[in-house]
């Protein structure tokens, strides 16, 4: 009889998505949608993601960006 540990199994398969990878497949996602994400925009999620800025400035900037 063959015994499975699937708790190692998944730990073996699965990858840690780092915070680039997810970027960039939000990004894309979006894009996907029909929508345009620039570089401004972009380097702002990566400073949101990485803590550089709070959401409650990230869309101030964006919100003085349509103005």
């Amino acid at each position: 009889m063959i015994k499975y540990k699937i708790r190692n199994e998944v730990s073996d398969t699965m990858q840690e998505m780092t915070v680039d990878r997810a970027v960039s497949n939000a990004i894309a996602s979006v894009e996907m949608e029909g929508f345009a994400v620039t570089n401004a925009e972009r380097d702002l999620i990566y400073k949101l993601v990485r803590k550089e800025i709070t959401l409650k400035d990230a869309l101030g900037q964006l919100d003085e960006k349509c103005d």
